[in-house]
C-alpha cells in the first residue's frame, strides 16, 4: 500500500500538465524562446523530467557565455549574436545552471565574479578582498576564473595583479610595510632581511630595494654599507645604547619586527630573535604571533608613540608606569616596583617623595617640580592626588602655571613656552618645590 501512495506521488511530480502557454503545445522541435535569448525550447523532450520541478517545461539553456542564434538555430559565440530585444545575459550568474537549487550550496554571486558594466581586463572576484582568485573580463564576460600562485599567490585590487605577501597590507593579511606613520625616507625591511629596505613617500609604500652583494642596510645612515660599519643586528658595529635605559626588553630601533634587545644594569647584552610569523610586543615584553597581537608598524594595535618625539614618557597619566619611544616606534614599556615613580628626567624609577608636596597647597593643579614641562601634580584635600601629564604629541600641550591647565606653547611664558609678553615674575616661584 505503502508503495503504491510512493509511487503515485513521484508520477504526479514528474508528469505534469503541458501549460497552455508553451509553444510545444502546438509546434515541435527547437524553437528560439521569446524572452531570453540564451534559452531555447526542446519540444521533442520528456515532459516527465524532474528538470520541470525547477525550470520553465522543455526549455535548454546554452553554455555560458554563449547565445541561441534565432536564425541558425542553435548555439554559439555571444559575438555577433542579435538578440533582437531578448534579454541577454552577460553574467555566470544569470544562468540558470550557475544558481543553487539545494541547501548546503556556495551562493553563485560567491563563486564568480561579475563583469556587467565593467571595460576589459582582469578583477579580483571578491571586489576588495585579498584572495588569490580573480576572472578575466571581455565584452562584459567572465571568460576565465583563475588562481594566482606562490611565489605571488594573493590578487591585489588595488595593483590589479598576483602579488607576494610582502605587498599584501598587514590587515589583510600580509607583510606589506605601513607607511601612514613614517615620514619620507627608507627603512630597515620589517621582516629582519639585513640586505632589504623600503621606501615611504607621502605616506605610501614605495617599493623595497636589495643592497649590493655582502652590503646591508644602515638604518641609520640610511644607506648600504659592509657588515662591519652597521650596527647589530645585521653588522658588527656599535650597538643601541643602554644608559639610563632600565633593565628589560626593547624592540629593535630601526623597526625590525622579529628583533630585541636586552639591557642590564645599563649594559648592552644583546639581541634575540622571535620565531618566523611572531614579533616583538613591548607590552608583554615578548614574541607574540598574528598582526591582530602585534603594534603598528608590526602589526594592526594602537601604538602609543605614533607622532611622538623620541624619549620617555608616562603611560596614561600614571606616574609608576611609563614607554619608551624612538623615532615614532614603541619599543618599551616598564612599571616600577610598588611606591616608586618613574622620572622623566632621571629616567629611572625612584621612591616618590613627593607625598608631601601638597601638604601646605590648595586644591588644584602644580608644575611638576622634578619633570619635564608637560608633568604637573594634582592636589586634593592637602595630599597628591595624583601626577599626570599634557598632551605630549608633536606640538603637544604644555602645563601653564599661570592658568594651572595644559595649553600650546605660544600662550605659556618660558621655561616651559615661548610667550613674551605679559609674563609675571611670580610664574617661576609656582614651580619651585615648597
Amino acid at each position: 500500500m505503502t508503495k503504491i501512495l510512493t509511487s503515485t506521488i513521484l508520477t504526479s511530480t514528474r508528469n505534469p500538465k503541458i501549460p497552455k502557454d508553451s509553444p510545444c503545445l502546438t509546434q515541435s522541435g527547437i524553437i528560439p524562446h521569446p524572452k531570453k535569448c540564451h534559452l531555447y525550447y526542446n519540444c521533442s523532450l520528456s515532459s516527465e523530467s524532474a528538470l520541470w520541478a525547477y525550470y520553465e517545461m522543455f526549455t535548454v539553456e546554452c553554455n555560458y557565455p554563449q547565445l541561441f542564434d534565432s536564425e541558425q538555430l542553435r548555439c554559439r559565440e555571444f559575438l555577433n549574436n542579435n538578440c533582437n530585444g531578448r534579454f541577454e545575459p552577460v553574467d555566470p550568474c544569470e544562468y540558470r545552471r550557475n544558481q543553487c537549487l539545494r541547501s548546503h550550496c556556495q551562493p553563485c554571486s560567491l563563486r564568480f565574479g561579475s563583469c556587467r558594466g565593467r571595460p576589459d581586463g582582469i578583477y579580483p572576484q571578491h571586489e576588495f578582498s585579498w584572495t588569490p582568485k580573480y576572472f578575466t573580463c571581455y565584452y562584459e564576460r567572465a571568460i576565465a576564473h583563475d588562481l594566482c600562485e606562490p611565489p605571488i599567490p594573493i590578487f591585489s585590487p588595488i595593483e590589479n595583479q598576483c602579488v607576494s605577501y610582502d605587498m599584501v597590507p598587514k590587515e589583510h593579511g600580509g607583510l606589506r610595510p605601513d607607511c601612514k606613520i613614517r615620514a619620507n625616507g627608507h627603512y630597515a625591511d620589517e621582516m629582519g632581511r639585513c640586505n632589504f629596505y623600503f621606501q615611504c613617500d607621502n605616506a605610501k609604500f614605495q617599493g623595497f630595494h636589495k643592497c649590493n652583494y655582502g652590503f646591508t642596510f644602515n638604518p641609520i645612515l640610511k644607506i648600504c654599507q659592509s657588515p662591519d660599519q652597521v650596527p647589530p643586528p645585521c653588522g658588527s658595529g656599535s650597538p643601541p645604547s643602554c644608559v639610563k635605559r632600565p633593565d628589560g626588553f626593547y624592540a629593535d630601533l630601526a623597526g625590525r619586527c622579529s628583533y630585541y634587545f636586552e639591557c642590564k644594569q645599563s649594559v648592552f647584552k644583546g639581541f634575540h630573535k622571535c620565531s618566523r610569523s611572531h614579533a616583538f610586543n613591548p607590552y608583554k615584553h615578548s614574541c607574540v604571533r598574528g598582526i591582530g597581537s602585534q603594534i603598528k608598524p608590526c602589526g594592526i594595535q594602537d601604538n602609543p608613540c605614533q607622532n611622538r618625539l623620541t624619549g620617555f614618557y608616562h603611560y596614561n597619566s600614571s606616574s609608576s608606569q611609563y614607554y619608551e619611544c624612538h623615532e615614532g616606534l614603541f619599543i618599551h614599556f616598564g612599571t616600577c616596583p610598588n611606591g616608586q615613580i618613574f622620572n622623566l628626567s632621571s629616567k629611572q624609577c625612584e621612591i616618590a617623595e613627593m607625598k608631601d608636596y601638597c601638604a601646605n597647597k590648595a586644591d588644584g593643579r602644580y608644575k611638576h617640580p622634578r619633570a619635564e614641562c608637560i608633568a604637573f601634580l594634582e592636589c586634593k584635600q592637602h595630599t597628591t592626588f595624583r601626577v599626570a601629564q599634557c598632551s605630549d604629541k608633536l606640538n603637544g600641550t604644555r602645563f601653564n602655571s599661570l592658568t594651572r591647565s595644559c595649553d600650546q606653547p605660544q600662550n605659556i611664558c618660558p621655561p616651559c613656552g615661548y610667550k613674551w609678553f605679559d609674563c609675571p615674575s611670580y610664574i617661576e616661584s609656582t614651580t619651585k618645590l615648597s
